[in-house]
């Protein structure tokens, strides 16, 4: 009960901020909050967060550091919303949605990946781990179940989902897999 009334409390949180917002599209960039300044990745997703922003679109990410940080340096605090999990290892949300009205915390990945679902249109996803999967492979999910309008899936051309392309390519033709 006591998680129950935890994760409904940190849904309104991000139901009501995302409010305000609710007319404007949105786009959800995952990808590793490893990733250095220096790396071709960030720089890519730097530029393609600022294209978006630049053409109407608000881009939600995590709040973290790596591809959530340059995706929000792209876009710019104005079009920048953050939706940051509690770790002991990451104490705050970055620099450039710290503070801000546009920034909500969460104790449970569960309730931050159901905003990410909810809130967005389309979705990016830049190399990353564990969470990253677990967060793409939620959208394509609840896309297979009817819950969005075809959103629009950009997987990095670097090549670093080639993998699973195989495998959804492969679950296809098992008959597994219906796309």
């Amino acid at each position: 009960l006591k998680i129950t009334a935890s994760a409904i409390d940190e849904m309104r949180d991000a139901f009501l901020m995302f409010a305000p917002y609710k007319d404007r599209p949105k786009v959800t960039i995952f990808g590793s909050a490893r990733t250095a300044a220096v790396d071709p990745v960030y720089v890519q997703t730097h530029d393609v967060a600022r294209s978006l922003a630049d053409a109407g679109w608000m881009v939600v990410t995590g709040a973290g550091p790596g591809i959530m940080l340059a995706a929000m340096e792209g876009a710019g605090p104005a079009q920048s919303i953050g939706v940051s999990i509690r770790l002991p290892f990451e104490s705050r949300a970055n620099d450039v949605i710290h503070d801000d009205p546009k920034h909500v915390s969460m104790k449970y990945f569960f309730t931050r990946k159901l905003t990410f679902m909810k809130e967005s249109s389309a979705y990016v996803a830049f190399p990353g781990g564990f969470g990253t999967l677990d967060e793409l492979v939620e959208a394509v999910t609840w896309t297979q179940l009817g819950h969005h309008d075809k959103p629009s899936f950009v997987l990095d051309p670097f090549g670093y989902f080639d993998g699973l392309m195989a495998f959804v390519e492969h679950g296809t033709r098992e008959g597994l897999i219906s796309v």
